[in-house]
């Protein structure tokens, strides 16, 4: 519910509003849960080895913005503003790192799917 109004974000809405292609959903997914090691992804969409900010397990969560190349950060407000909106610019979550990595190398996946899971 929206405003009272009930509003469709399933995977085939999002997609039909982007006009993008199913691909599929498992690629993705797959991707997400066994990516190239962080240290690889940051060797490509940072300038320098950013400090990531850890959880109480170790896990990283976050880095500064700053340490993207022009590159990725352009890609990175472009996803923040115009397909997921967020008020935390500032900082680079771990999923949002993974997903540039995959635009910048070409990883098919299904931004619906991806969109409609972070709804």
């Amino acid at each position: 519910m929206v405003r009272g109004k009930s509003v469709n974000f399933s995977a085939r809405a999002i997609n039909s509003l982007f006009g993008t292609p199913a691909v599929a959903t498992h690629q993705l997914q797959e991707f997400l849960d066994d990516h190239p090691p962080l240290d690889t992804i940051c060797k490509l969409i940072c300038w320098d080895e950013p400090q990531w900010i850890l959880s109480r397990l170790y896990e990283p969560i976050y880095f500064s913005r700053t340490k993207l190349t022009i590159t990725a950060d352009n890609w990175l407000r472009f996803f923040s503003i115009q397909l997921l909106p967020t008020t935390h610019t500032s900082e680079v979550t771990r999923e949002r790192a993974v997903i540039i990595f995959a635009i910048l190398t070409d990883i098919p996946f299904d931004i619906d799917h991806f969109l409609h899971k972070s709804i």
